[in-house]
C-alpha cells in the first residue's frame, strides 16, 4: 500500500461505487476506467447497456493503443456474425455520444479469471 492509498485516515481500495438505501454497491475499479486523450470513460454503464439490450453473450470495453501511439475505445462482444456492428456503434453513440467505442470486434470469448474480471494482459492482443 502506498500513501497514495490512504485518504483522510481511511484506505481507498479503488473502487468505484455508492451507497444506496443503506447498502454499498459497487460498480468496478477505479483502474478500469478508460483514459482517452485525458478524458475518464466508465466502461460498466456501457457494457450493462449493451448486454440488457441487444442479442449477445458478453461484452466488454477496453482502451487501446494501436501500433502508430494512438488510443481508442474499443468494445469486444461475443454475439452471432449477424450481429450489425455499425448499427451498434451508431446507437451507442447516440445515447453515450463522445463516451461509445469508436470501434467495436466481434470474438469468440471474452478472457477472465476466476472472479469474472478481464485481466488486461489477455487484452493486448486487440491492439
Amino acid at each position: 500500500h502506498t500513501n497514495e492509498s490512504f485518504s483522510d485516515g481511511y484506505f481507498v481500495p479503488g473502487d468505484i461505487g455508492e451507497i444506496r438505501d443503506g447498502k454499498l454497491l459497487l460498480f468496478g475499479r477505479e483502474d478500469d476506467l478508460i483514459n482517452l486523450n485525458g478524458e475518464k470513460i466508465d466502461p460498466h454503464p456501457i457494457e450493462a447497456y449493451v448486454l440488457d439490450r441487444f442479442d449477445v453473450e458478453d461484452a466488454v470495453c477496453v482502451g487501446i493503443q494501436d501500433e502508430d501511439g494512438r488510443n481508442y475505445h474499443l468494445m469486444l462482444v461475443v454475439a452471432e456474425e449477424k450481429l450489425d456492428k455499425k448499427g451498434l456503434m451508431s446507437h451507442l453513440y447516440s445515447v453515450f455520444r463522445t463516451h461509445a467505442p469508436q470501434q467495436i470486434k466481434l470474438v469468440d470469448m471474452i478472457p477472465r479469471n476466476e472472479m469474472g474480471k478481464v485481466p488486461k494482459i489477455a487484452l493486448t492482443r486487440y491492439s
